[in-house]
Formats: structure tokens, C-alpha cells, sequence
């Protein structure tokens, strides 16, 4: 078996093809994967206001109710202490701290 010059060029040519398609199959994958993801990343930017203003606004509801609540809860302890501490101040007020001159 005679191997010219020719022929040997030629395996290398195919050689050097069979080698390349592979790393350009790969390099296209990792391009759709980067195009994906960046155009996922663009989709979340747009989407978190939105999101993120529903979530304030459910916040904002439930901070209000919690001070309803609790509101509702300690108004029969305040109350009472209020008003008593209102008639002992009419009570004292003979006994004044400041004098006026």
C-alpha cells in the first residue's frame, strides 16, 4: 500500500473536520443556553415590580389588621389606666410641683 502526499493531506482535512465539528456543536449549545438564560434574567427584571408591589400591598394589609387587633386587645387595659390616671391628676393638683409666682 502506496501513501502519496495527497491522500495524506486529505486525512488530515477530514481529520481536522471531524475534530472541529464537535467543539462548534458544543459552542452553538452554550450559545442557546447564554441566549436562554439571558433572556430568563430579562423576564424576571420585568416581572419584579409587579410582584414586588403585590407583596407591599398585602404587607401593608396585614400591618393594618395586626394594629386593629391589637388595638382591639389592650383598649380594655388602657382605658381604665387612662381614666384613672386622669382623676388622680384632678385629685393632686393642690399638691403641684411648680409654683406660680
Amino acid at each position: 500500500m502506496r501513501v502519496s502526499a495527497g491522500n495524506i493531506s486529505r486525512f488530515a482535512e477530514i481529520s481536522t473536520v471531524l475534530l472541529v465539528i464537535p467543539g462548534l456543536f458544543f459552542s452553538i449549545l452554550f450559545l442557546v443556553v447564554l441566549v436562554g438564560l439571558i433572556v430568563l434574567v430579562i423576564r424576571i427584571i420585568q416581572a419584579v415590580p409587579l410582584i414586588s408591589s403585590r407583596v407591599l400591598e398585602y404587607s401593608n394589609k396585614f400591618r393594618d389588621l395586626i394594629a386593629k387587633v391589637s388595638d382591639i386587645i389592650v383598649k380594655p387595659i388602657i382605658n381604665p389606666a387612662a381614666i384613672l390616671g386622669g382623676f388622680r391628676t384632678l385629685l393632686s393638683r393642690k399638691k403641684s410641683r411648680f409654683k406660680i409666682e
